[in-house]
């Protein structure tokens, strides 16, 4: 009986949280945040300025929430990967 609680305990594995060299290596893959259009400095950006395309070269999507409703410090074009150095710091 104890000999298959260790093999049961065995069978679950580790957990791991850091990502592997092959999630590193495919993050390439995932999208990322770009403008929709032509955006100028300290305009907030709004849901319909963004688009979310592969890829990621800037802002993952995950993020855009705390992209909503942020200024730009700079004029941008459209379909310009959006960096975090592109954005202003958040108004209170």
């Amino acid at each position: 009986m104890v000999e298959a609680v260790r093999v049961a305990k065995k069978s679950l594995g580790k957990v791991s949280y850091e990502m592997s060299d092959k999630e590193t290596a495919n993050r390439v893959f995932r999208r990322s945040i770009f403008l929709a259009r032509s955006i100028r400095k300290n305009e907030k950006l709004q849901w319909g300025d963004l688009l979310f395309l592969r890829p990621q070269i800037g802002i993952p999507v995950e993020a855009y929430q705390k992209v909503l409703g942020r200024k730009l410090k700079q004029n941008l074009g459209q379909h310009v990967a959006l960096q975090w150095q592109h954005l202003a710091p958040q108004s209170r």
